[in-house]
């Protein structure tokens, strides 16, 4: 099926019955209750999710034509290391992890390189960052200082704080849940959306 019929067939529909289903099924199972670091929200397939699962091509930004050169990525899973070099092809660097490649160490790609450094300034910033300590359905989500003393989110908050001092790049987009943008607990509006936005990060103890 064409790209342009794909996308009004999705669109037109938002949701699959099938992402309906899973949703369901997760809610009735529990798994959004869990608060351990392993907890995994019920999986969500919008439209643009299953779009791109039918049109890999998608990927990277081919499909809207806008060229580009992957400089660098950070993943200590290497089958995910795997996924990104079959849909992204021609990336400069692999770093094992985010402070791998903070420091410039060799990567995946080059392990016997006594140096791998990402040039600063990219374009575009891409971050995944952990979204369980966000997440609405994580059981104590809403209780007082338990988004900040959950143990991720140093990674979140600190991790990117130090890709954008580091590589001070042109743009930056942040995947996350949705409960980023909600507050911090019943008793505040501070959210930690506007606290990466604000640009301090103070841990609870």
């Amino acid at each position: 099926m064409p790209w342009s019929q794909l996308a009004e067939k999705l669109c037109a529909s938002q949701e699959s019955s099938e992402s309906q289903t899973a949703v369901a099924e997760a809610l009735a199972n529990g798994s959004g209750e869990s608060d351990g670091e392993n907890a995994v929200e019920p999986p969500r397939e919008m439209w643009w999710v299953t779009l791109l699962k039918q049109h890999t091509e998608a990927l990277g930004l081919r499909e809207l034509g806008i060229p580009f050169v992957c400089v660098g990525t950070s993943e200590i899973n290497p089958e995910f290391r795997d996924f990104q070099l079959a849909n992204i092809p021609g990336i400069q660097h692999q770093h094992m992890s985010l402070a791998d490649q903070l420091e410039g160490k060799s990567c995946a790609l080059h392990p016997e390189s006594p140096c791998c450094c990402v040039a600063t300034s990219p374009e575009c910033l891409v971050v995944g960052a952990p979204c369980n300590p966000f997440s609405v359905m994580r059981h104590k989500r809403f209780h007082e200082n338990s988004v900040m003393q959950h143990r991720q989110a140093a990674l979140s908050f600190e991790g990117v704080f130090d890709l954008l001092k580091k590589f001070a790049p042109v743009t930056m987009i942040v995947e996350t849940t949705d409960g980023f943008r909600s507050p911090f607990d019943k008793t505040t509006e501070d959210s930690p959306h506007k606290m990466l936005l604000g640009g301090s990060f103070e841990p609870s103890e």
